[in-house]
């Protein structure tokens, strides 16, 4: 619907666990800090989500599960929770 309605191109990814990416990029920024003068290396959701594109990630948890990943990629990132509190 959005690209049939408002030409916008969209992917879907599946995260099967946010503090593994989460931990697999604080590994990957400390080597990196740690060897300057090597090659840097990049963390599998840099790699998967490069770019300036808005990402929204959605959880069936409270939406500080997926932000543990949102410092470690470019674009906009909004988390998705269950703790959404409506108004009345």
């Amino acid at each position: 619907m959005l690209a049939r309605d408002w030409q916008i191109s969209t992917e879907v990814w599946s995260a099967t666990s946010f503090s593994e990416l989460a931990r697999d990029a604080r590994d990957v920024e400390r080597w990196n800090r740690l060897h300057p003068v090597e090659a840097q290396r990049r963390s599998h959701v840099n790699a998967c989500l490069e770019g300036n594109a808005p990402i929204i990630a959605a959880s069936d948890y409270v939406r500080a599960y997926p932000q543990l990943i949102a410092s470690y990629v470019e674009g906009r990132f909004i988390a998705v929770g269950t703790d959404v509190v409506l108004a009345k």
